[in-house]
């Protein structure tokens, strides 16, 4: 939600490379400073109860695992 914010103009936000990469690749994003977030700890996903048996909470889901590994 706060990327799309971003993305609509809306203000700023800090995000975590490699997530936020491919926005800056496509110059959807600027990264405004050369360092680069590296996360420290575990990200989480939460859904509704039931949520991961929704296909786009695994794609999401999917995603985010790639990214971290």
């Amino acid at each position: 939600m706060v990327q799309r914010a971003v993305k609509d103009g809306q203000g700023v936000a800090l995000g975590v490379f490699p997530l936020m990469g491919g926005d800056v690749a496509k110059g959807q994003l600027t990264k405004p400073f050369t360092i680069d977030l590296a996360p420290s700890r575990a990200f989480y996903l939460l859904t509704p109860i039931g949520g991961r048996q929704r296909k786009e909470v695994r794609i999401v889901f999917e995603c985010i695992k790639e990214q971290a590994l």
